[in-house]
């Protein structure tokens, strides 16, 4: 009944390594060095987040949490006022349902249906530990930078199932006799990305600490020095404050520079059967997208003798590059979840798993192929990341609405700047016009380009402001009148560069 399931893979010394407990206290049993300890707390504490992070994405419609996410590559502000919103939101909601459900008296069919959603939300998700013994061949390629393969085999339901059969060959046997009568499907996903490294966060620090310390610089210092004045470190000097982050920060720059990449693990697997009903031409029929097999004869459904298989499909479309869990040899733990959405029934009492349509299924593709184009292109993956989460996350009406909006704010940016150049363009009366405001302007316009390229902002948002700045800068220009002059060498006045 559940379309996913989580899984943690830890490795040992032995062939039945120890699982590290953090809620035991008993020294006899906490066998698991502080390496192994934090590695497997950080698998479980990833699926946690990931199980709960895909609830809300659910108990919200995929759209504020989609907003929320992208909100930190641009105005972070934005991320707190959608929490806010959607927290008043439901307490909003539930004050509304609190107050009909006294006026009516109660009902008692919503408050069954009620605590059937809540026990459903609260059932946990299956989760499982499969012990790998670090000698072992497949920990060994994740560990090496080698290769490690999910692979995928679905059986149509017959009597006898292939994981009846004990004995490897009977098993391979079965296997192969389904597959000659089309009841098999196979599929493989890669579980390794070699990626520039991207784990590597800029050091940060915060706004109010460089504004106290200008305070306390340039205004007490003047006043009066207790002699601490002359050994103060500015907060902007990273390398003396944080030289650690400092210096991880600009080797993984140098490395994104040399493209020297670094291997990655992906966390999640999420396979769609794709089932088409719809008949198409036979001469339409290799470009559907799907298998076409030729049966051993055609009967009523099938007159022409094709037909087309079910497909198997990885969506990866929603995994961004925050997912990606960087290896080194202290990780001793990993955690995988892999979910299978068949969009059929699952039962009497449950509801019809997510399901892809065959269109949807090939929108994915090419969407997919537009992605790693971009990436080719030289797009920063902070950008495709934020498509990715535009894409995977969110509804489509929210997503219908971000495209027209997306549209009419460069539009309106468009007209603003072309309106802005043709006034100053064409303007030769500059009275009443102040210059200090128009230098305040440009200064506050570089000021929001250079924050919008250190938080590595969308292209979205940093062109236009890159636009506006030098617009800024020719209007500071037309107003204070300054304009370069070539002076020639045979003048023996010496003359200014400007007038």
């Amino acid at each position: 009944s559940f379309p996913s399931r989580s899984f943690v893979l830890v490795s040992g010394d032995e062939s039945s390594p120890r699982t590290c407990d953090s809620s035991t206290n008993n020294d006899d049993e906490q066998t698991c060095t502080s390496a192994q300890q934090t590695s497997q707390d950080f698998a479980h504490q990833w699926l946690e987040d990931s199980i709960k992070h895909e609830k809300q994405l659910q108990s919200d419609g995929g759209g504020i949490m989609a907003a929320m996410n992208s909100a930190g590559g641009g105005i972070e502000s934005t991320s707190v006022l959608l929490t806010v919103y959607t927290s008043l939101t439901k307490t909003a909601k539930r004050l509304v349902d609190n107050v009909v459900q006294s006026i009516s008296g109660g009902s008692s069919t919503d408050s069954t249906e009620d605590s059937k959603q809540s026990a459903q939300e609260d059932e946990e998700e299956p989760k499982s530990i499969i012990h790998i013994n670090q000698n072992n061949p497949v920990w060994q390629s994740i560990m090496s930078n080698g290769t490690a393969y999910v692979h995928v085999l679905l059986v149509r339901q017959t009597p006898a199932f292939v994981s009846s059969y004990l004995d490897p060959r009977t098993a391979a046997a079965r296997v192969q006799q389904l597959h000659s009568q089309h009841n098999v499907l196979f599929g493989r996903v890669s579980m390794m990305k070699q990626e520039l490294p991207l784990h590597v966060p800029s050091p940060k620090r915060l706004l109010y600490r460089d504004i106290l310390f200008a305070i306390k610089k340039f205004g007490l210092c003047k006043v009066w020095d207790d002699g601490s004045c002359s050994s103060m470190i500015a907060p902007w000097n990273i390398g003396y404050h944080q030289p650690q982050e400092q210096a991880d920060y600009q080797l993984a720059q140098q490395h994104k520079k040399e493209g020297v990449t670094y291997p990655y693990w992906k966390p999640e697997v999420r396979i769609h059967l794709i089932q088409e009903e719809e008949g198409y031409p036979i001469e339409y029929a290799n470009n559907v997208g799907f298998e076409v097999i030729r049966l051993a004869r055609g009967d009523g459904q099938h007159s022409s003798g094709y037909a087309y298989l079910p497909s198997v499909h990885v969506d990866e479309i929603g995994l961004t590059s925050d997912k990606y869990i960087p290896l080194n040899e202290t990780v001793t733990a990993l955690p995988l979840r892999i979910g299978f959405h068949s969009g059929m029934e699952t039962g009497k009492d449950t509801q019809s798993q997510e399901g892809i349509t065959p269109a949807r299924y090939r929108l994915l593709n090419h969407l997919s192929a537009a992605l790693e184009s971009q990436a080719e292109m030289g797009f920063e993956q902070s950008d495709i990341d934020d498509l990715r989460r535009l894409i995977a996350e969110t509804n489509v009406v929210l997503l219908a609405i971000t495209i027209l909006a997306s549209v009419l704010h460069l539009l309106f940016e468009f007209l603003t700047f072309k309106n802005d150049v043709d006034f100053w363009k064409s303007n030769t009366d500059l009275t009443g016009l102040s210059v200090r405001a128009l230098w305040l302007d440009w200064m506050s316009q570089v000021v929001i380009l250079l924050y919008l390229i250190e938080m590595d902002s969308s292209l979205l948002m940093t062109i236009p402001t890159g636009v506006g700045m030098v617009i800024a800068l020719w209007k500071c220009q037309r107003g204070a009148g300054l304009k370069f002059v070539k002076v020639s060498a045979g003048e023996k006045e010496k003359k200014a560069w400007y007038q």
